[in-house]
């Protein structure tokens, strides 16, 4: 059999790191487009968080997802170490990761999983039963404070007002003052003579730490509840070990930063989407309204609710891309690519391939009903052995709180053009945040 040849002495792409990683900043989608056409698939793409093998096709991304977990290590670990801490399932490779996977995949199902619907339901109502017929809104910071009040409520289990506003603060703090380009590269980590948005981001991220560490400590005390933190409190290792108060605390960091920002964003490009589109609108409207069952776990399995979720996704991914880092060197789409090296996934490219999706730039939920993709054609939550633990629990999320806001509120969207998605931090989101007016109360 011959030896294959080297990527690099193979494969072409774009020139220039510093050049490369602002255009991927700005926008990825028309950026990797460009790539594929002047050098096609797969490509080279070298930006100063690595160099990496770049694939927009299902094949590429099965070769991926596929490969034994062992291969890989955590892409971009140094870099976002600070943020969620060394004990992350973000940045934990090998066994260690196989088992903390197992003891985070929480039991999403009958009465806890209930609770944990009723509380979305409420808090929902709660935000936007206080908005006044004609107020106008941004439909992103109302999604924030939802995601943000179903995080402390359902996943750190807080019931105290108090506790509440004060954790609300500190995570505004941290997440609303955050440089995306400080998660980007460690080198850019740096606060000469204790100045700068590194040294404030340091102060922030303490805070909070030591906000979290209480809220485990009084958990232990108070028992357990329907929450993501008692679980957590109840599960254990194979030993019989528990988790650490400091692995709790880097694990409910990954759970805050993978979930808050990503499930406002979605909703408010279903928003969009769906009132962009009257007749999906208009669609989903008669389900929900149809479908008298009141336990918000069957009602966010309605086929044409889930199907909404799901296209929203597609059309409008939160994460643009996949990527993961070489242990060793591998075989890869015909060429041989060297350890330190990263594997790369377009998903702005595969969801919107014509070949797997009729019409890629039409919002068609049905598309959902119809036919179901493979994990390499559709991928919102990433792939493989890392796909997002709490994909579930977003879906369920999602889905509650569109079929409360939608059953029980009238809206209309405020854009008058398009919309572009535009660089947050890691997530790409609308750049208007998506402008809406709250109408009335809908009569039941």
């Amino acid at each position: 059999m011959a030896t294959l040849k080297p990527a690099e002495e193979v494969l072409n792409g774009p020139k220039g790191k510093i050049r490369t990683t602002l255009r991927l900043m700005r926008d990825p989608k028309a950026y990797y487009d460009a790539v594929f056409k002047e050098y096609g698939d797969p490509a080279i793409v070298r930006a100063i968080n690595g160099d990496c093998v770049l694939t927009g096709t299902a094949e590429g991304a099965k070769e991926i997802f596929a490969r034994a977990p062992d291969h890989y290590l955590p892409f971009g670990a140094e870099a976002s170490r600070p943020l969620v801490g060394s004990n992350s399932l973000f940045l934990i490779a090998g066994e260690r990761h196989k088992e903390e996977r197992k003891l985070l995949r929480p039991p999403f199902h009958g009465q806890r999983m209930r609770g944990q619907g009723e509380t979305i339901v409420e808090i929902t109502r709660e935000v936007f039963g206080q908005m006044k017929p004609g107020e106008k809104f941004v439909a992103q910071d109302a999604f924030m404070r939802i995601s943000l009040e179903i995080i402390i409520r359902v996943i750190f289990g807080a019931t105290e007002q108090e506790e509440i506003d004060t954790l609300v603060e500190a995570i505004d703090e941290l997440l609303g003052n955050l440089n995306p380009l400080l998660l980007f590269s460690p080198k850019l980590q740096v606060a000469p003579l204790g100045l700068g948005p590194w040294a404030k981001f340091q102060e922030r991220i303490a805070r909070l730490h030591a906000l979290l560490e209480k809220r485990i400590e009084a958990h232990r005390e108070s028992g357990p509840g329907d929450d993501i933190l008692s679980m957590l409190l109840e599960s254990r290792y194979e030993d019989g070990s528990s988790m650490s108060t400091e692995a709790m605390r880097d694990e409910l960091m990954t759970l805050l930063f993978a979930g808050h920002e990503t499930t406002a964003i979605a909703l408010s490009w279903a928003l969009y989407h769906l009132h962009r589109t009257p007749g999906t609108l208009k669609t989903l409207r008669a389900e929900l309204d149809g479908d008298k069952e009141e336990d918000p776990v069957v009602r966010s399995k309605l086929p044409y609710l889930q199907g909404v979720c799901q296209e929203t996704l597609r059309i409008s991914p939160i994460i643009t891309d996949i990527l993961r880092n070489l242990d060793a060197p591998c075989e890869f789409m015909g060429v041989q690519v060297k350890k330190g090296w990263n594997l790369a996934v377009s998903i702005v490219t595969i969801h919107f391939d014509p070949n797997i999706y009729e019409d890629p730039e039409a919002f068609q939920p049905e598309r959902f009903i119809d036919r179901k993709y493979s994990p390499f054609e559709y991928m919102p939550f990433g792939g493989g052995h890392r796909r997002c633990i709490g994909a579930a629990f977003a879906m369920f999320e999602m889905a509650v709180v569109l079929d409360t806001l939608l059953r029980e509120f009238d809206l209309s969207l405020e854009e008058t053009g398009e919309v572009k998605p535009v660089r947050r931090n890691i997530t790409m989101g609308p750049e208007t945040g998506i402008r809406m007016k709250f109408l009335s109360k809908r009569s039941s």
